[in-house]
């Protein structure tokens, strides 16, 4: 907390540079040992399937362009350029574009870490209208673009259920099911052990999927269950999957300590031979949900009752006709509404925090900008947070305070909201 606000002091006082934002980007990541992070097409096509079809990125929607060949396309700096990497890094010529990291547990429910979407429901679902949940976010071969289809990226229809404490997860619900080769990951029974090694999929520095295949558990908490496990996670991986060897879902990455060192005016992540990186268990998020309310045969043995009015994959009818305006963008929208669909074009790819917060960006055409009903998109109340401003320490700390109370592996300007 204090080197964040020296470091917003010294901006206020003197203006920041590319090199002093990049800096704040970077302050956390962690590498246990040799770096054990592969590429999607490394893994053996039965791994590939398993971890890809459950994956996601939270991305922030000026990051996703409508249009092109593939009917969407990815704005985004290269890591090096993003967070200020230096150039012989592993991965530091990739994209950096996910904020945060998420897998699917129902047709249309993804499951992240509720620090991701902020400290209140509130603003939580404000943010939802901004945020787009990208699969197929991968590199596929040594020499290639992750290329993404726009059947596989979905805009955040409302947030189920948020926890920030003790537990710290989200459910967000998708603007439409999701179909194969996508399918949701099966939750495990048992609990994390001590010497379990885990399964760790994420997007760790916004980076494409990376999938490390044996992370060790070192100590697990008798009283809640959380563990801390040897990964090579970064800034990015909050709410990755961590499964089985056989592919369950038995917890989820929460966050991890600081570790990156600048030399020579760029970023190197730092080795470290003592494991301090955290993950929750997931078994028990089911109850969670389903206690919320949320009906669901998979997760609550429940059929949904559509005469209740529940708008979900079972009762499609219950969901609002799609308006241009409502501030979700459904897929036949995207080349016609922009107010819905484009409404970030104007924040540029290098900036990784919320669009909302960029300086200068205007709010065009939007016909409710309270947004969009319970039944058509996510339900608003209360204020917008604090716009970013470098410029105005008044400003800068309440944001700060909002995002650093716990420490947690997310991407944002002013550092990964941990």
């Amino acid at each position: 907390m204090r080197r964040l606000l020296c470091a917003l002091v010294v901006c206020t006082a003197g203006g920041c540079g590319n090199a002093d934002i990049a800096t704040l980007r970077t302050q956390e990541a962690v590498l246990n040992g040799n770096d054990d992070r592969n590429e999607v097409f490394e893994l053996d096509e039965v791994t590939r399937q398993a971890i890809t079809s459950s994956s996601a990125a939270l991305v922030y929607s000026n990051h996703v362009s409508w249009g092109g060949p593939n009917g969407v396309s990815l704005k985004a700096e290269s890591a090096a350029v993003a967070l200020g990497l230096c150039s012989d890094e592993a991965f530091a010529n990739e994209p950096s574009a996910a904020f945060c990291s998420a897998v699917l547990i129902d047709d249309d429910l993804v499951l992240t870490a509720g620090h991701c979407l902020g400290g209140d429901l509130a603003s939580a679902m404000q943010l939802c209208q901004r945020v787009q949940l990208v699969f197929g976010y991968g590199l596929q071969t040594a020499d290639s673009q992750p290329q993404l289809d726009a059947d596989q990226v979905f805009s955040c229809r409302r947030v189920v259920t948020l926890s920030t404490t003790p537990a710290d997860f989200a459910v967000l619900q998708l603007d439409r099911p999701a179909s194969a080769p996508l399918a949701p990951a099966r939750f495990a029974a048992a609990a994390v052990q001590p010497g379990d090694a885990l399964l760790v999929a994420s997007y760790g520095a916004g980076l494409p999927l990376k999938v490390e295949l044996a992370a060790l558990v070192t100590t697990v908490s008798p009283t809640d269950g959380s563990f801390v496990l040897a990964s090579d996670t970064f800034s990015g991986s909050s709410g990755g999957g961590l499964f089985t060897k056989a592919f369950e879902l038995t917890g989820l990455f929460e966050g991890g300590e600081p570790d990156w060192i600048r030399i020579d005016g760029c970023s190197r992540a730092q080795h470290s031979a003592t494991p301090a990186e955290r993950g929750q268990p997931a078994p028990a998020i089911p109850a969670a949900v389903c206690a919320s309310g949320w009906q669901s045969h998979r997760l609550c043995g429940v059929e949904p009752d559509c005469g209740q009015g529940v708008c979900n994959a079972t009762c499609p009818q219950n969901c609002a006709t799609p308006r241009c305006g409502d501030l979700l963008c459904q897929p036949s929208e995207r080349q016609t509404c922009a107010p819905d669909c484009s409404r970030y074009d104007d924040v540029p790819s290098h900036w990784l925090d919320d669009p909302a917060e960029y300086p200068g960006h205007k709010e065009t055409g939007i016909s409710n900008p309270a947004g969009p009903s319970a039944s058509g998109g996510c339900a608003v109340s209360g204020r917008l947070p604090p716009s970013l401003a470098w410029w105005s320490i008044g400003v800068a700390v309440p944001v700060l305070r909002r995002r650093h109370s716990r420490r947690r592996h997310a991407i944002g300007v002013l550092g990964p909201r941990r």
